[in-house]
């Protein structure tokens, strides 16, 4: 009964973040889609990551960050 349960649970928690990554959050899937987000939208919705990002590096062209951004590795000079 508990590992149904947790499956379940699970399953639910899976299908919620499908959810939200498509259709429940305007603009998330397009920003997968195109690897950029307008920085207002980053800013909004995930706040730390912008601030991470923006400390980092200059905006991409037309003012999107980069969706990879945190996540690349640093190059030593």
């Amino acid at each position: 009964i508990w590992h149904a349960s947790a499956a379940l649970i699970y399953i639910a928690m899976s299908l919620g973040h499908i959810y939200m990554g498509t259709i429940g959050v305007e603009g998330a899937y397009g920003n997968m889609r195109s690897r950029y987000t307008d920085e207002t939208w980053a800013r909004e919705h995930h706040s730390i990551w912008y601030d991470e990002v923006k400390s980092r590096r200059s905006a991409a062209p037309g003012g999107a960050v980069p969706a990879g951004a945190p996540h690349a590795p640093k190059t030593s000079l």
